[in-house]
């Protein structure tokens, strides 16, 4: 296997750690089928695996397969529901962006939305108002950025 023709040629004293690797690697594979599809490319098609740290190895991964850049950007499916839900949740929304700033698993939003319903509510209060609007999506989530304005903090009138 992988892990024996490495371990023999990384030395003895490596073996602990590749073990945890691979462990590491072989929970991260299993977790990708469900949830991340940017990582379902086996890991054996990243270079180097045998010499690069695991985080180096994913992160890799996620920029293969996130190589768009002359593309024009389209919105993903989660991107598309999300908003989807904060313009059902505020119906006076006057402008609303989500993006996928995961590299591509869809787990990690930034959302800026600018309703009437932020108006007169503090900062903390309009997130609290958007996170329960996203409440059936957060639990998906590893990380959620959130930037909230009412209308006149969005014409250039100073926010509370």
């Amino acid at each position: 296997s992988l892990q024996r023709v490495t371990a023999l040629t990384m030395g003895s004293r490596h073996v602990s750690l590749l073990r945890s690797t691979t462990r590491l690697a072989s929970f991260l594979l299993s977790t990708s089928q469900r949830q991340h599809h940017c990582l379902s490319r086996p890991l054996s098609q990243c270079s180097q695996l045998t010499t690069r740290p695991l985080v180096s190895v994913v992160a890799s991964c996620y920029s293969n397969n996130n190589n768009n850049s002359n593309s024009t950007r389209v919105a993903t499916d989660g991107e598309k529901q999300i908003e989807s839900a904060l313009r059902t949740a505020f119906p006076g929304t006057r402008s609303v962006t989500v993006e996928d700033v995961s590299g591509g698993c869809g787990q990690m939003y930034q959302v800026r939305i600018v309703a009437d319903e932020f108006r007169g509510a503090r900062t903390l209060a309009q997130h609290r108002m958007v996170k329960a609007a996203l409440a059936k999506f957060i639990p998906d989530m590893h990380g959620l950025s959130i930037d909230t304005e009412s209308p006149p903090a969005a014409d250039g009138a100073p926010s509370k």
